[in-house]
C-alpha cells in the first residue's frame, strides 16, 4: 500500500498525452470536482479526496501533499474565476506531460 511506484518513461506519444491529460482530463476534473464535489464538500475536503484519488490511481503517494495544495490553490482561484482555474489546471497538466517527456519520467 505504501510502496511508491517508480517513475518510468512516458508510454504514450506526447501529442496523445497532451490531448488526453490537458485537453480532456483537466476540464473533466474541473467540472466534476470543481463544480459538483467542491460545492457540496468545500475546498479542503475536496482537495483531500482529489489527492487521494490520484494516489490510488497512480500509486505515487509522495504526490499527495502537492496535489492537495494544488487543489486548494485552484479552489481559491475558482472562487473568483472558474475559467482562470481551468486555465491553470490545463497548463499544469500540459506542463507535466512536456516535462515528463523531456526528462523521460512519466509524471502521471
Amino acid at each position: 500500500m505504501l510502496g511508491h511506484k517508480p517513475y518510468q518513461a512516458p508510454p504514450d506519444p506526447m501529442a496523445l498525452e497532451l490531448a488526453a491529460l490537458a485537453g480532456a482530463v483537466a476540464p473533466a476534473e474541473e467540472i466534476v470536482w470543481g463544480r459538483a464535489v467542491e460545492r457540496s464538500l468545500g475546498i479542503g475536503t475536496t482537495a483531500a479526496l482529489f489527492a487521494t484519488k490520484h494516489v490510488v490511481i497512480d500509486g505515487r503517494w509522495r504526490r499527495a501533499g502537492g496535489l492537495f495544495l494544488f487543489w486548494v490553490g485552484l479552489g481559491l482561484v475558482r472562487r473568483r474565476s472558474p475559467m482562470l482555474a481551468l486555465g491553470l489546471h490545463v497548463s499544469a497538466n500540459a506542463s507535466g506531460v512536456v516535462l515528463g517527456h523531456i526528462t523521460g519520467r512519466d509524471l502521471f
